[in-house]
């Protein structure tokens, strides 16, 4: 199931803006390719993952890092 913006702590304007039905973003190849390769500035062990394992670490990055 989507979840919308609002879900990951994004305001009401932010979530109607972007996308208010939930989809999840859709990224070009090369746009995944730059979030990977900024991570693996500070994670470079994302260069060996496969696909999935690239994904779950992208999204451990992106959720858990230092506010």
């Amino acid at each position: 199931m989507p979840f919308g913006l609002g879900y990951y702590g994004a305001s009401d304007e932010t979530n109607r803006n972007l996308d208010y039905e939930g989809n999840p973003p859709k990224l070009s190849e090369s746009a995944k390719q730059k979030i990977h390769e900024a991570i693996a500035e500070d994670y470079p062990q994302i260069k060996n993952c496969s696909d999935r394992d690239k994904k779950a670490i992208t999204k451990w990055v992106v959720n858990e890092h230092d506010r």
